[in-house]
């Protein structure tokens, strides 16, 4: 005679039946048994719930198994589901990060030496002769660089010093020389704003 605890047992251990899903003439999904059972792998799939925490789902009328927030087609594969989950972007000037995009990547000033020196005009309404140049940095980035002050005595394989600050009526002129270091000379005859320009306190 099965005690009760036999028959629990075999209640417990007893396989559900799993959905097979076939595709009538119709074109509706059929179960050949009844029932639907979700193992592991096929939870993160089905269960919206679960689906939601996964990043690479995409939201729409109709889920992998009839009406729902999530559709079949959209599942992540194996490989995407291995890959690492990407990090959320964050400003890095609000995380007091070193912002690492430019051709400084993250330096106040870079060295570099001329290859060509030229005059660019500036962009309406104003008209001038730009002093300008093309500069080679020590990692190996090209930039355009504006020479202010008026005058200067740089030319081909002139070494320079390089700093930030574009030039508003100059497109693509994002860096300036530094006066008065390196090759380049300070701004002869500068009373006011001397810093800038390199020139020493008059005795």
């Amino acid at each position: 005679m099965i005690s009760l605890f036999q028959s629990a047992f075999r209640q417990a251990i007893r396989p559900m039946p799993v959905s097979v899903p076939t595709r009538s003439l119709s074109g509706f999904r059929v179960s050949l048994v009844g029932g639907l059972r979700t193992t592991n792998m096929s939870g993160c799939f089905s269960d919206p719930v679960g689906a939601k925490r996964n990043h690479r789902y995409k939201k729409s009328k109709w889920g992998p198994h009839g009406p729902g927030p999530y559709l079949r087609r959209n599942r992540p594969s194996i490989h995407q589901l291995a890959k690492p989950m990407p990090k959320p972007y964050r400003n890095k000037w609000r995380r007091g990060k070193i912002w690492l995009s430019g051709a400084f990547k993250g330096a106040p000033h870079k060295k570099g030496v001329v290859t060509k020196v030229y005059i660019k005009n500036p962009k309406k309404p104003n008209s001038a002769n730009r002093k300008v140049c093309n500069v080679t940095l020590s990692n190996k980035e090209k930039i355009r660089c504006v020479i202010p002050g008026i005058g200067h005595n740089l030319f081909e394989h002139s070494s320079v010093l390089i700093r930030g600050g574009r030039c508003r009526d100059l497109i693509g002129f994002h860096y300036k020389v530094v006066r008065g270091k390196y090759d380049c000379k300070p701004v002869i005859g500068r009373k006011s704003s001397r810093s800038k320009y390199g020139v020493k306190k008059p005795k």
